[in-house]
């Protein structure tokens, strides 16, 4: 079922891709609020601000602060609140991809807000640009569900202490444990099924390494070499193989998930993820 504003004028295509593209808008801006909502909940417990100062009042004066926060100051706080590393990169290299990606997505959400429509080549009097609108809508979904994925975890075992503990018992609290607990279960394996271009690619072990790999092995003008990606997979799990998702190598990897930009060179293959915000080389 879809929602549409009746006063949009055009043809059954294009009236059928503005209620789709309605639609796609609306689950954006929910998966934000989602973010929103998981990190005002787990913030006082692993900020230093929270989790690592002495006293429940300074504890309850963070958790009460972070309330009226928006969604750059909570994803900046959260940015200070966890450590990543990567293999082949230095800690203050991981700490700018990873500030540079969070802004991304705090930007990213601004513009589905204030500019979706300003962007180039995205518009609602034509049909190509309606498929432009949700090819980016795609997009911006796939990067903001790896934030929600880093969250979910920690929102759920927060849950579950307070639940176990009695620390908080009510029904909406329980609804919530469920869901998430189906959420993060849902990401944990992959079902390929008979048809692999129907799993759940952005959650496949596969797709992760395949993207690890772009910042751990040596790219060239930003492609990295299917090859080298290959080898690095072998080093990190030698067990996992394309065919575990139904498909003969990598590169079927690259084309059935689309989630990645292919270049060959003679029997060289490369590739790259696809850019958060896209590129339209045809504008309406």
């Amino acid at each position: 079922m879809s929602f549409m504003d009746s006063s949009f004028i055009g043809t059954g295509d294009q009236q059928n891709l503005m209620g789709e593209l309605q639609n796609k808008m609306g689950r954006n801006l929910m998966l934000f609020q989602n973010i929103e909502h998981a990190l005002k909940m787990v913030l006082p417990y692993i900020h230093p601000d929270g989790s690592h100062k002495s006293g429940l009042d300074t504890f309850n004066s963070f958790k009460e602060a972070i309330k009226t926060n928006t969604l750059g100051q909570l994803i900046g706080a959260y940015r200070k609140s966890v450590d990543v590393s990567a293999e082949g990169l230095t800690a203050e290299e991981v700490r700018d991809i990873c500030a540079q990606e969070l802004k991304d997505l705090v930007d990213s959400r601004n513009t589905l807000v204030h500019g979706f429509f300003e962007l180039p080549g995205i518009s609602t009097l034509t049909a190509q640009g309606l498929e432009n609108g949700l090819r980016y809508l795609d997009d911006q979904y796939r990067h903001a569900q790896a934030l929600y994925r880093d969250i979910s975890p920690q929102v759920l075992m927060l849950i579950k202490v307070f639940l176990a503990n009695g620390t908080s018992r009510n029904e909406e609290l329980q609804q919530l444990h469920d869901l998430l607990d189906n959420y993060v279960a849902s990401y944990a394996t992959i079902n390929v099924r008979d048809d692999p271009s129907s799993a759940d690619w952005v959650n496949a072990e596969i797709v992760k390494l395949l993207e690890l790999a772009q910042s751990a092995t040596e790219t060239v003008d930003g492609w990295t070499h299917l090859g080298r990606a290959g080898k690095f997979i072998k080093s990190q799990n030698p067990e996992i193989a394309p065919k575990d998702y139904g498909l003969k190598s990598l590169k079927d990897v690259l084309v059935t998930t689309g989630l990645f930009d292919i270049r060959e060179d003679g029997s060289a293959i490369f590739y790259k993820s696809k850019e958060f915000y896209i590129e339209i080389q045809h504008c309406a």
